[in-house]
């Protein structure tokens, strides 16, 4: 998910990205789609697929904070 904040002092922060997307295609080859909604902030623990239709829900949960939910439409 990304972004962790209790490293030791000599490590810092490991900071992610605010919402892009790799879709495993397969064979180490993967494609970057940003995420254009909201950006996602905090210290992300886990995410969940959930496949609604032809669309693909991801459930995003992250310390101390709200639930978040993404959608991402199938091409």
């Amino acid at each position: 998910g990304g972004n962790f904040y209790e490293n030791n002092v000599q490590l810092g922060r490991q900071d992610g990205d605010f919402g892009g997307i790799l879709i495993n295609k397969g064979n180490g080859d993967f494609d970057f789609t940003p995420h254009d909604g909201d950006k996602i902030k905090g210290q992300i623990r886990k995410v969940v697929p959930l496949r609604k239709g032809t669309e693909t829900l991801f459930i995003i949960g992250r310390n101390n904070e709200p639930i978040t939910v993404i959608e991402c439409k199938s091409e």
